[in-house]
């Protein structure tokens, strides 16, 4: 497999203010200008109301754990196996896909609080991931 960098494999078109907020450690996602949703990931058009403005809002960083799972095959460079992958529904509404970082999820732990954190990875990378509160 070659050696890819993980953000740039996930990049998509518009999405660019959303990594340059996680390389600034100031997580922003995209908020629809007509009804206040929040579109992750970016979107040219709101999924509740269909307008096609928006703005890019700093969120809180509070979430709650939905799910998670232990990958136990490498599929990047910067992920040696074992690693979580985790779902994070955020304060904001949006869920996402991360990490836990300082800890490992375990039994009992669904809707456990989450604090959004940045961590580099192998290659200097900022990347969002999350610690329990």
């Amino acid at each position: 497999m070659a050696d890819l960098n993980f953000p740039k494999l996930v990049r998509l078109h518009g999405d660019e203010p959303f990594w340059d907020s996680i390389k600034a450690r100031r997580m922003a996602l995209q908020r629809c200008s007509a009804c206040a949703k929040f579109r992750y990931p970016a979107a040219p058009v709101c999924a509740a109301c269909f307008s096609d403005e928006s703005e890019w809002v700093p969120v809180s960083g509070r979430a709650e754990l939905l799910s998670w799972a232990i990958f136990h095959r490498k599929y990047l460079p910067s992920y040696p196996p074992p690693h979580n992958v985790i779902v994070a529904r955020l304060e904001e509404g949006p869920s996402m896909v991360s990490n836990l970082a300082g800890a490992e999820p375990s039994e009992g732990c669904i809707g456990r609080a989450l604090q959004l954190v940045y961590e580099e990875d192998s290659a200097g990378v900022v990347l969002p991931r999350f610690r329990y509160v």
